[in-house]
């Protein structure tokens, strides 16, 4: 049985004893670029997927290699990395 109750901002829709909060939030068209990365995580999640396909987690571990190697060569080290 799905009961569905809509309030102010949002619907809920009660199944069993699961509870699915839906809220629709107005939002300028782009704030600060990520928005891009939102919603492709938000797409993977909700396909059940674990990575997004535009951004696979091989092609993240490369970019932050590259940043590491860049930050070596200029000698930045971050406080957490001293020992």
């Amino acid at each position: 049985m799905r009961v569905g109750i809509l309030g102010a901002g949002g619907i809920a829709a009660v199944m069993a004893e699961t509870i699915l909060v839906r809220k629709d939030i107005e939002v300028p068209a782009q704030i600060s670029g990520y928005e891009y990365e939102v919603l492709a995580c938000k797409e993977a999640l909700e396909q059940g997927r674990i990575e997004c396909p535009e951004m696979p987690h091989s092609e993240t571990i490369t970019i932050m290699k590259q940043m590491d190697e860049i930050r070596k060569q200029f000698g930045i080290v971050f406080p957490f990395e001293k020992g």
